[in-house]
């Protein structure tokens, strides 16, 4: 949905997903595991803006936590992503959870590679046609 909003007001939106190994609730009892995730996601649901929105996902030995950032290039992705990371392990340090590594990735829309194709292009323009 996003994708086609994007495509018709030719505006730019970011994807981040952050991974959280399952190693990382061990030491915790189901039922405190359940209530950190939910305290988690509330800090997250009242950190971001109105429009973004995220998810939460569990994949064989991870948790999955996407966030959907509508007019975020990929620069604001790349800053939200190192925030959400901090702020993911320091709410699970507190929390009693021991993250030892949370890795995280963000894609914008258009495609970064087209992107950089156009970097190249307006380059290979300049050169051709200085002002």
């Amino acid at each position: 949905m996003e994708r086609s909003r994007a495509r018709r007001y030719e505006k730019v939106f970011s994807v981040v997903l952050v991974e959280i190994p399952t190693s990382v609730f061990e030491g915790l009892r189901r039922r405190r595991r359940d209530t950190v995730l939910k305290e988690i996601g509330r800090d997250l649901a009242g950190s971001i803006r109105a429009a973004d929105r995220c998810g939460h996902a569990v994949e064989a030995d991870r948790h999955l936590i996407t966030v959907v950032l509508p007019e975020t290039g990929r620069q604001g992705a790349r800053s939200f992503l190192g925030t959400l990371q901090i702020r993911l392990a320091e709410g699970l340090r507190n929390r009693g959870a021991s993250p030892d590594r949370i890795v995280g990735s963000s894609v914008t829309f258009p495609d970064d590679a087209v992107d950089e194709i156009e970097v190249r292009l307006r380059a290979i323009a300049q050169q051709e046609f200085p002002d």
